[in-house]
């Protein structure tokens, strides 16, 4: 039997498996993602689109926005944005680049979590079932045909958290080099990666090691940073506009009583997401069971304990700051994390029960661990099927409505200026002056929301000022805001059935200059045989 590094050949077989069961479930969604979109590859979200259209426009402009025409900080993956714009300009503006990115970084996500299971867990059957908790739990393939970044969080964070592990309980030179390398790439991946860096900064001072958590939190400001004073540069906040658009606490710290507000709706909201996400607090339940029953024999600083320990706090952070507002993939990493960690400290505790003959109270530790893992294996499984049916239809959803919208506005308004409120695929699609209703891509939009003032005449007013033309919105996305303005008519409405992943079933068109209503509809009307199937398109008279 040939070896490798003193392994032989038949070690990997749990990773052959696991990469066996990814490559069939993932040509499995494909197939009937193509059942669906005959002839067309399209990601599953819009959001994607957002990075594409950044990084083609950093590779072929220069310019870090949106659009063409000007920066805009819209991206919450720094890192993903550059390294596509990156491929862009080596490989040109490829829409499959990134699938093929998150292939890779998927099966490299699963050769990591192998090696890490593998050298602490000598039975291969619980490696297996490790990585396939990995595979279907995460969900790792559903992340693929999102198109984002997450494939990549994934295959940073895990071996961040558990080297960061090791070198809390037992420093070495290599794992100190190791972590502070992946530091900086974990937080610029996603900027939730400040979640796992502190804790384990955190830790590593309350371990005295004070030159170790200096220098992990001077690697990880350093990317962080210089991408701050990059968008500072630019006119825009030192963070993406899309972080403090969705976080209340941000958005309420202008006062000592808006902090307070702020602070406490956050804490109400992070409690009521946890509670809405059974496959969370199942992950948590799990990984302080198997802490408490692992204590009396570990302590508190074995580094299983340890990453227990950062999987518990980065979990409660992510509920609390950040949530699960997204088909499945903002909690990915952290049930990627759940997986690793329980899986390690469980199998070791397993491995340390001697039988169901050998005593009652290593029976009634496999009773409990047996009890435990169904407990939590039922929301994940659920979760783990939800994922996978909902992809193909996510992937039709987007295809039916953002796809066409940029292909509609490329069509007939190349060089226009449109409001929009998906700004993803339009822009991507079609060269536009685009007004973002939300305010990833707009400052005056952000700071207008961030102030409290975007309300119906606010909207008027930055519209007109714009000249925009056009405005293409979700019409109930806006009540919140008093609605859009009454001098704005509808031309026209297209409708999806079957809708799982669109901020709404029905897009509505608008003309905001009333002398290019007709053009509009009759655009609308043009366009309507090339809409796909499962398209209802309805138009109206305009008002004389």
């Amino acid at each position: 039997m040939m070896k490798f590094r003193g392994r032989s050949f038949r070690d990997f077989w749990p990773l052959a498996l696991a990469l066996l069961a990814f490559w069939l479930t993932a040509a499995a969604i494909l197939h009937q993602a193509s059942q669906l979109n005959p002839g067309i590859f399209v990601y599953a979200l819009d959001d994607a689109y957002i990075h594409m259209a950044i990084s083609k426009n950093l590779a072929e402009e220069g310019v870090h926005g949106v659009t063409r025409h000007g920066f805009s900080g819209s991206s919450s993956s720094p890192l993903w944005t550059f390294l596509l714009a990156g491929v862009f300009a080596l490989f040109g503006v490829q829409e499959l680049i990134p699938l093929i990115l998150n292939l890779v970084f998927a099966a490299l996500a699963l050769i990591a979590c192998h090696w890490i299971l593998s050298r602490h867990l000598k039975n291969p059957w619980m490696v297996l079932a490790g990585l396939l908790a990995l595979i279907y739990f995460s969900p790792l393939i559903p992340l693929i045909f999102m198109g984002m970044e997450h494939t990549l969080q994934i295959l940073v964070s895990l071996p961040f958290a558990y080297l960061a592990s090791r070198l809390i309980a037992e420093p070495t030179r290599e794992n100190r080099l190791a972590v502070l390398a992946l530091a900086p790439l974990v937080v610029s991946v996603r900027y939730e990666g400040l979640f796992i860096v502190a804790i384990a900064g955190l830790l590593l001072l309350l371990r005295r090691r004070l030159a170790d958590a200096a220098a992990v939190g001077i690697s990880s400001a350093v990317p962080l940073a210089a991408y701050g004073l990059y968008s500072i540069h630019h006119g825009w906040y030192a963070v993406p506009a899309t972080l403090l658009l969705k976080n209340k606490l941000s958005r309420d710290a202008g006062s000592l009583s808006g902090f307070a507000t702020g602070f406490l709706g956050t804490v109400l909201d992070g409690l009521k997401s946890t509670l809405e996400n059974p496959h969370v607090y199942a992950a948590l339940l799990a990984a302080l069971a198997v802490y408490l029953l692992s204590y009396k024999r570990r302590g508190f600083w074995d580094w299983r304990q340890v990453l227990l320990a950062i999987f518990i706090v980065t979990c409660l952070l992510q509920m609390q700051l950040a949530g699960t507002p997204w088909f499945f993939r903002y909690e990915a990493y952290v049930i990627a994390l759940a997986v690793m960690a329980v899986g390690l400290a469980a199998g070791t505790l397993l491995s340390r029960i001697s039988g169901w003959r050998s005593s009652l109270a290593d029976s009634k530790s496999w009773v409990a661990l047996l009890l435990l893992a169904a407990l939590v294996a039922a929301p994940l499984s659920r979760r783990a099927i939800g994922s996978i049916k909902d992809t193909p239809r996510a992937m039709a959803n987007i295809h039916q409505q953002q796809y066409q919208v940029g292909r509609f506005l490329n069509r007939y308004y190349s060089g226009a200026k449109v409001a929009l409120n998906d700004i993803g695929a339009a822009n991507f699609l079609a060269d536009i002056h685009c007004l973002d209703l939300i305010g990833l891509a707009s400052l005056p939009v952000a700071q207008a929301e961030m102030d409290g003032v975007l309300d119906r005449s606010a909207i008027r007013r930055l519209t007109k000022a714009e000249g925009v033309e056009v405005a293409v919105l979700y019409e109930h996305w806006f009540k919140r805001h008093g609605g859009l303005p009454s001098s704005w008519k509808p031309l026209g409405t297209w409708t999806i059935r079957h809708n799982v992943v669109c901020g709404g079933d029905t897009v509505t068109f608008y003309a905001l200059d009333p002398s290019r209503a007709e053009v509009l509809r009759g655009n609308l009307a043009d366009f309507s045989e090339a809409l796909p199937p499962g398209v209802t398109q309805t138009l109206f008279e305009p008002e004389m």
